[in-house]
């Protein structure tokens, strides 16, 4: 099924490998009512790696907070009363709990309308006053860009779920700057297939200030950074799914800060590999026994993504493990209670 690319400033490409054009193109985006699975990893990032040394071996497994999976669906504009004056067949996604993002494919231009985020309670539409060019289909490696949107919204305190005595307006004050470059190809490595895959760089701020004006005297600086988000983004794409397969978020000093893997079964896929970015290694078909120094009662194996790979109930000295990726693993056990990092090396 197709599914939709619909995050900030996202820039696709025509790429070759092993002799096979591959294209992404306008067709390939997805429509409103599709879905997809994703799968999140959460991690501690104060004791991560940069980006530029990650590598299978080297993964700190301890820090994982969470793994969510949830299902993200393609909306309509017309899901929103907010969003009426929005062209028909908006396409709307939601970034957060916060807040969605509003496209529209216009010919071969995916163009950003805006956004709708929940201020202070209260559901409110920063539409741009123009249509911003996200990405252009087909586009090739190298190309991308930065644009820097800046433009007021104003209207009475209770247009925006504010009460502030004695005030007759309030002015938004929008800016966002994003960042977009095509970097090169690589493959996405799951357990049931490979497939030739782009590496897209983004980078994102948005931020929101308040002015407002008082029943007597002028605008002043009411609250500043009342929403502020700041992204960056490492991402794998796939003509045939039309959203990033993988996504790799960071901090902006560069350390791991999150990692999603979408599907439509979220948990087939196990790892990336493209060029000095070794997220996982790839799938073997190997077959080994591991060893313990006492006996083990209720053995459980996890992957990197919470996912049960191995259960085996009663008490072993040994358990086999068969065709299993290299990389680590989280084993847990019963009498004695144990969470032990294990690595699987072929």
């Amino acid at each position: 099924m197709k599914k939709l690319i619909l995050l900030l400033s996202t820039i696709l490409l025509i790429i070759n490998v092993n002799a096979q054009k591959i294209t992404f193109t306008a067709n390939d985006l997805a429509i409103t009512g599709d879905s997809f699975s994703m799968l999140k990893i959460q991690y501690d990032s104060t004791n991560m790696l940069s980006i530029n040394d990650v590598d299978p071996f080297a993964w700190d497994f301890s820090n994982i907070i969470a793994n969510t999976e949830d299902i993200v669906n393609i909306l309509s504009k017309d899901d929103f009363p907010e969003l009426a004056s929005l062209p028909d067949g908006t396409m709307v996604m939601e970034q957060d709990e916060q807040s969605y993002i509003c496209l529209n494919l216009n010919g071969d231009l995916l163009q950003m309308l805006g956004l709708l985020v929940n201020l202070n309670g209260t559901w409110t539409p920063l539409i741009f006053p123009e249509p911003q060019n996200v990405l252009h289909m087909p586009l090739t490696i190298g190309e991308g860009g930065s644009s820097e949107i800046t433009f007021p919204i104003t209207g009475t305190p209770e247009d925006f779920g504010f009460e502030i005595p004695f005030h007759d307006s309030v002015r938004f004050d929008i800016n966002v700057l994003a960042t977009t470059m095509v970097e090169d190809t690589g493959t996405i490595q799951t357990f049931q297939y490979s497939k030739s895959a782009f590496k897209v760089a983004n980078t994102t701020i948005f931020s929101v200030d308040i002015w407002a004006l008082p029943s007597f005297g002028s605008w002043y600086l009411f609250q500043e950074n009342i929403v502020a988000d700041s992204t960056k983004l490492l991402q794998f794409y796939n003509p045939e799914y039309g959203i990033p397969m993988v996504e790799v978020g960071l901090t902006w000093n560069d350390s791991i800060l999150s990692y999603k893997m979408m599907d439509e079964d979220a948990q087939s896929i196990v790892g990336t590999k493209s060029g000095d970015i070794n997220v996982y290694p790839n799938p073997i078909a190997a077959r080994k026994n591991l060893y313990f120094t006492q006996k083990l009662k209720n053995i459980s194996l996890y992957d990197i993504t919470g996912r049960l790979i191995i259960q085996h109930e009663g008490i072993y000295k040994q358990i086999e493990i068969p065709n299993l990726p290299d990389g680590y693993y989280i084993l847990k056990a019963e009498k004695p209670f144990i969470t032990k990092r294990i690595v699987v090396d072929n």
